[in-house]
């Protein structure tokens, strides 16, 4: 797996831009090997047009240390998805690219007829990250529970999450001392 050429050829041909793959060939097993081998882009080639899309957030992470473009790929995902690959990811997400990683977390945690209420995006000024009020639905929504787990070793990032939790689900005047 030394020869680019070959591996871009091989990937183009699995993926269909070229001559076609015997159906025997191992996907995984070519993932594996591009990764192994130094190739991370062509895995993650790969991982996109085969799936599980967990497997290019895994090559975004862990080989490209690209946190913006895997937390993106994972905002793409329908809710169930995003939730388990939240679960096996978020903490390299957090370590990484905490603040939209939290924007995201709110997203998923608050119900869709609180997410008006959401204080603004965590961003930094003058940046802000599309994934805020991206994801809908109820179905598949992350439980807190799930999450609490991703903060172990960031409690400070925990608490701001809850605390905006609490502001988005919390009616106005419940929040208003003296009323």
């Amino acid at each position: 797996l030394r020869d680019v050429a070959a591996v871009d050829a091989f990937v183009d041909a699995a993926c269909g831009q070229g001559v076609r793959v015997a159906p025997d060939v191992d996907v995984d097993a070519a993932i594996d090997a591009c990764r192994c081998a130094g190739f991370p882009r062509a895995a993650l080639r790969l991982a996109r047009h085969f799936g599980p899309v967990e497997e290019a957030i895994s090559v975004l992470l862990d080989d490209l240390m690209d946190a913006p473009a895997a937390l993106s790929l994972l905002a793409e995902l329908p809710p169930p998805r995003a939730g388990r690959a939240l679960a096996v990811h978020g903490r390299s997400l957090l370590r990484e690219w905490p603040r939209p990683t939290l924007d995201l977390l709110l997203t998923r945690l608050v119900a869709p007829s609180a997410r008006n209420k959401l204080p603004p995006p965590l961003a930094e000024p003058g940046g802000g990250f599309p994934v805020l009020g991206f994801m809908g639905g109820d179905e598949g929504q992350l439980g807190l529970e799930e999450v609490v787990g991703l903060f172990d070793t960031r409690p400070g990032w925990l608490t701001l999450l809850l605390e905006r939790i609490h502001a988005a689900e919390t009616p106005q005047d419940a929040r208003t001392p003296g009323r």
